[in-house]
């Protein structure tokens, strides 16, 4: 019996499990605008992030490369973060922007504008 349940355990539920998982991969790519390469290599990119820590399973450190402060796996908040901080800053340089020496000068409470 206990065979039998493995049997079933393993091959459907696991199995839909997968089909499952694939099935949002594939909608996270079909949804995505723009190019369809770009969101392929950001569903990998992910994925990629999604295995670096501690095997659930097993126990054994994927992807940690000796630093211990990986083992707990690369949390979002930080990556969002850096992305959307990134992104500003590269939207900031691409602005042109003209900044000016000072065109007034304040005296004590007094506004002194030149011109």
């Amino acid at each position: 019996m206990q065979l039998l349940w493995q049997i079933l355990v393993n091959g459907v539920l696991l199995g839909g499990l997968y089909a499952l998982m694939a099935l949002g991969l594939v909608a996270a790519v079909v949804l995505a605008s723009g190019s369809v390469l770009k969101a392929i290599a950001m569903v990998f990119l992910g994925l990629l992030f999604g295995l670096v820590g501690t095997d659930v399973n097993t126990g054994a450190q994927r992807f940690t490369f000796d630093i211990p402060e990986l083992s707990d796996g690369i949390d979002f908040a930080p990556i969002a973060m850096g992305l959307f901080g990134i992104a500003e800053i590269v939207v900031n340089l691409e602005r042109r922007m003209s900044r000016s020496g000072a065109n007034s000068v304040v005296v004590g409470m007094t506004m002194i504008v030149p011109g």
